[in-house]
């Protein structure tokens, strides 16, 4: 018995796939080939389309490596067990990692201590450091360089987290040039920097500004919104 899958025309020229079974049998003493056809058409169908997907998803993944791989931020993934799923060159740069730091099987902890044993980061001017737990807030630190990062983690629906680094330096030199006015402020609405259009459009120094808190810049009859939205913020934080 042979098996093959064939595609047929029909008459009106559409395409039939087919699953040609045949085998010899001895028919009225005469040896005959029987040949057997069974419509597969749907399932080869399916299955050309299940390909199609795969292909898709496949160019969607490359590309989606591609972006992050050549994105100026860093990038890293931690599967659900804290194991490290994925990262790009630029995270690997600013910490110094060689490639067998980032060998598989290594976790988030294993990196934090080779941070503490090569002083990659100055924690004393950092606002956190722990190992105890994973850290779902954005935060900041500095590195031994002298560079600041912006660090953002999110945890994902399988129970990993990803962590995005953000260079200060090329997040500031967009706020300077920026046409809106940017100020950065603390938890408690207290000013610590300005950009120059914030300055020119609130009439104020950068020292001026920074002794005041945004409240101080509003309409007394703006300030209660101000100050709930304050509130607001530092409760989603």
């Amino acid at each position: 018995m042979v098996d093959r899958e064939v595609e047929f025309r029909s008459a009106d020229g559409g395409a039939i796939w087919a699953l040609l079974t045949a085998v010899v049998l001895n028919l009225a003493g005469r040896e005959a080939l029987v040949a057997w056809i069974y419509d597969i058409t749907e399932l080869k169908q399916a299955e050309l389309a299940l390909l199609a997907a795969k292909d898709d998803a496949a160019n969607a993944r490359a590309l989606l490596a591609d972006a992050i791989e050549h994105s100026s931020d860093g990038f890293v993934l931690f599967d659900a067990d804290d194991r490290l799923a994925a990262y790009n060159s630029k995270y690997q740069e600013f910490y110094g990692y060689s490639d067998d730091d980032l060998k598989a099987g290594v976790t988030w902890r294993d990196l934090f201590v080779v941070d503490d044993r090569r002083q990659t980061i100055a924690w004393e001017g950092s606002l956190s450091r722990t190992t105890e737990k994973k850290n779902w807030h954005d935060f900041e630190h500095k590195l031994s360089d002298g560079r600041w990062l912006d660090l953002h983690w999110r945890p994902t629906s399988l129970g990993g987290m990803v962590g995005v680094q953000v260079d200060e330096r090329r997040f500031r030199s967009y706020v300077e040039a920026a046409t809106e006015g940017v100020c950065v402020l603390n938890a408690d609405g207290r000013i610590l920097d300005v950009n120059p259009a914030g300055c020119e459009m609130l009439g104020y120094s950068l020292d001026e500004l920074c002794q005041m808190t945004l409240e101080d810049t509003m309409l007394p009859e703006h300030r209660l919104a101000a100050g709930e939205m304050m509130r607001m913020l530092n409760q989603e934080g």
